[in-house]
């Protein structure tokens, strides 16, 4: 085998390097002359640092505006046309003006420029703006993802796209605001808030923010020592409900810049002491938002009450007041309102001519000044009731008919309560004049005297002076001179009995002896005069009847007419008038009543007396005096 030499060995090698090289020098200016005809003989829009878009803000409010600028560069050496450029108009958004350069179109949701064409080297900048949709939940993201663009090479028809990734993000900075909710709470009662009364609450929810409040809860709308009123609540968009022993208003949904009114009422509870407050404090919130709306204080008041206070009398010795008597008082009152009454007394008078006795308190609870008896009562609740008793004497040498009067008061924090009077009569002996003046059936009869009898009967504390004053043939003129002069009316007369018409009605002329209009002159004249001078009860008696076949003087039928005149007299000047005549006529046997024809007997007397009693009687009170 043949030897290879060395130099023949280089020789070689360096032969196969330098066609490597030759090859490699091949290559590299095919490479770079492609490089040439695509990068830089051609538009490029490919660097990310020329080609961008950015966003004007990270964070907006919703109704605000943002911006997106693109930034375009054709960094490569040829033009290119038809330029368009798309990105999008991000969700919760809308597109702000359509009136923009090299705006193609615009359909919701996309946006897509057209520039005729951008030589190279040359940069263009558009732009585009977006309002952010009202209401947005805060937190939420308007996200746009970049841009495309899409060119033409200069005289050819081959299209190229390049995508530029971006995450251009906003975050949305939205609020729900209840500060301008309020509340307000009445009373339409009176001055003051009292257990059982009605207090009507409004509430204005309000969400003054830009992002929409659900489930919104009101809480604390019933304080404590209040009660819900069903069937109060009025609310559009809300409704009442409990949840875990406690009442809460709900509202699904309330609108940015939208209020809801609602209105319920509230009953005070019962128990309270004075001055107990309830306070009032609602509290709005959701899930985003909370709110403690400014707390109010309401005052109860509870006052006392004394309406059921009551003083009660009684005599101890039983049947009328007689002087030396026991009265014993009756005093009570029960605390009718809804408040405790503490450090009162009772004021009770001890009546005139009489003597304090004793009582039924504890004589610490007790006190005297100017004469009154004072009781001291340290608390009083509400619905407690308060009695005692206490006993007076009645005094001696009172006259018939002297008063005694008593009241209680009840002193409270400057205000009395005054019972009703208990009024007492005294009755103890006493006398009064009795005048009965008239003709013969007065001073020949009898019927005065059966008359005071019957009052001595009924009313056995009086001592009653019968004056008889009769005069036989006397007419009602003889009569009414003769009361004027004879100084009858000095007798100080209580009651004043006239018994006149039997002559006045004698017929043996064949007329009336006094005609009627005269005897009507004269019996009115002796009314008006007795009363006028001694103030006395005026009673007229009638006529009797008349037995006609033994007194021819006189007629029934004019003793009728006489005494019709005397009752209409009687009538218009205010006059007792007594009628003997009819219930003798009406017997069926008038005769029976008379002794002569004319005059009373027996019968007669105590008929006459019997219809003057009644009649009298009638104007008495129980003890014989007016």
């Amino acid at each position: 085998m043949d030897k290879v030499r060395p130099e023949s060995f280089f020789k070689k090698k360096a032969f196969i390097a330098l066609a490597a090289a030759a090859v490699l020098l091949a290559i590299g200016a095919v490479i770079g002359y492609r490089y040439y005809q695509e990068y830089l003989n051609v538009p490029n829009f490919v660097s990310a640092e020329a080609n961008y878009m950015i966003v004007s803000k990270e964070e907006a409010k919703p109704g605000e505006v943002i911006t997106y600028v693109i930034n375009l560069a054709n960094e490569g050496r040829r033009e290119a046309t038809d330029v368009l450029v798309r990105s999008k108009i991000p969700e919760n958004t809308q597109l702000a003006e359509k009136e923009l350069d090299f705006l193609k179109s615009a359909d919701g949701e996309n946006i897509t420029f057209f520039i005729g064409s951008i030589g190279p080297g040359q940069k263009k900048k558009l732009s585009f703006s977006v309002v952010l949709d009202s209401p947005l939940d805060n937190g939420t993201i308007i996200l746009n993802d970049g841009m495309q663009v899409s060119y033409k090479r200069s005289g050819t028809v081959e299209t190229i796209a390049e995508r530029f990734e971006a995450r251009l993000a906003t975050e949305v900075a939205s609020s729900i605001d209840f500060s301008e909710s309020y509340y307000q709470v009445t009373h339409k009662g009176s001055e003051y808030i009292r257990m059982g009364d009605t207090l009507d609450v409004t509430l204005c929810i309000k969400n003054s923010g830009d992002m929409v409040a659900n489930g919104v809860n009101v809480k604390g709308i019933v304080p404590e020592n209040t009660d819900y009123v069903q069937g109060s609540f009025y609310a559009d968009s809300a409704y009442i409900h409990q949840e875990a022993g406690e009442r809460i208003i709900t509202l699904d949904v309330i609108e940015p810049q939208k209020e809801a009114f609602i209105s319920f009422a509230l009953k005070i509870g019962s128990g309270l002491s004075d001055r107990t407050e309830v306070l009032f404090g609602p509290g709005i919130e959701n899930s985003f938002s909370q709110l403690l709306l400014e707390e109010q204080g309401f005052e109860v008041r509870a006052f006392p009450e004394f309406r059921d206070f009551t003083l009660a009398g009684v005599d101890e010795n039983g049947g009328d007041l007689l002087s030396h008597d026991i009265i014993r008082y009756d005093v009570s009152f029960k605390n009718t309102g809804d408040g405790s009454a503490y450090d009162f007394f009772i004021e009770n008078a001890i009546p005139a001519h009489t003597t304090f006795i004793d009582s039924s308190i504890d004589p610490s609870k007790t006190s005297w000044e100017n004469g009154v008896f004072k009781v001291n009562v340290s608390e009083l609740g509400p619905g407690e009731e308060f009695s005692y008793h206490y006993r007076v004497q009645v005094g001696g040498g009172l006259n018939f008919g002297a008063k005694v009067t008593n009241t209680s008061s009840l002193v409270y924090e400057g205000q009395r309560v005054d019972s009703a009077a208990v009024t007492h009569t005294v009755i103890s002996n006493y006398s009064y004049n009795v005048v009965v003046m008239g003709d013969s059936q007065v001073a020949r009869t009898q019927w005065a005297g059966h008359l005071n009898n019957m009052f001595v009967q009924r009313y056995p504390y009086g001592s009653f002076n019968f004056i008889r004053s009769g005069r036989g043939g006397e007419t009602v003129v003889m009569g009414y001179n003769r009361m004027i002069s004879s100084g009858i009316l000095g007798q100080d007369p209580y009651i004043f009995i006239i018994n006149y018409g039997t002559n006045d009605a004698d017929m043996s002329s064949g007329y009336f002896r006094t005609a009627p209009d005269t005897f009507a002159y004269y019996l009115g004249a002796m009314i008006d005069t007795i009363k006028t001078n001694t103030g006395a009860m005026v009673v007229v008696m009638s006529t009797g009847v008349v037995d006609e076949n033994i007194d021819k003087a006189h007629t029934n039928s004019s003793f009728s007419a006489i005494n019709n005149v005397a009752a209409q007299v009687c009538a218009q000047r205010g006059a007792v008038f007594v009628d003997v005549f009819n219930p003798m006529m009406g017997s069926g046997s008038p005769g029976q009543f008379l002794s002569d024809g004319l005059h009373y007997n027996s019968a007669g007397d105590q008929l006459a007396a019997r219809a003057a009693f009644n009649a009298i009687s009638s104007h008495l009170n129980q003890y014989g005096t007016r």
